[in-house]
């Protein structure tokens, strides 16, 4: 994008566009980090409040599912381009109440940093690979795995490396 004419007013993405999983909120976090004013709606089938939560957190400014209405998605589509966020009711109040009662997200309080990380540890990356792929230093690596170690509050790498496997299913 060489311009500010070249950028869309809105960005629509699909979690699942490229059919690995949630691909679609790596896209979101670099679409943040290139232009942090870019108004991002997702457009998907994933209705797991846990799901529409880490998007959220990556940068989208919407979330929809693909069953809505035409109208639905049009109003959706003017709140983001107006600047405006956007989560039908239904779904706002799923990851309302997905925070509240007995059981809470472990995902919920990491930053997307964290959970890019959490999710290569689950794949059974090392660090250095880990570095590698996120394109930051070997001892920024240490560190978010030590931020992970007290968020997820477990004692030790291996401990951690188990937890990531549960938290983070392949696909």
């Amino acid at each position: 994008m060489s311009s500010n004419s070249d950028n869309p007013e809105v960005v629509i993405i699909d979690l699942g566009m490229d059919g690995d999983g949630l691909a679609g909120l790596e896209l979101i976090a670099k679409i943040r980090a290139h232009d942090p004013a870019a108004r991002i709606l997702v457009f998907s089938m994933h209705s797991d409040p846990t799901i529409v939560t880490r998007a959220l957190s990556a940068g989208a400014a919407g979330y929809l599912l693909k069953d809505t209405s035409p109208e639905e998605l049009v109003r959706a589509f003017s709140a983001v381009r107006a600047g405006r966020s956007y989560l039908s009711g239904d779904l706002a109040m799923q990851v309302a109440l997905a925070g509240t009662g007995g059981r809470t997200d472990p995902l919920a309080g990491l930053t997307p940093r964290e959970l890019d990380a959490l999710e290569l540890l689950s794949q059974g990356k090392s660090y250095s690979l880990i570095a590698a792929e996120l394109d930051i230093s070997y001892k920024t690596v240490v560190n978010i795995c030590y931020q992970l170690r007290q968020k997820l509050d477990v004692k030790t790498l291996a401990e951690l490396i188990r937890r990531a496997v549960r938290l983070c299913p392949p696909g």
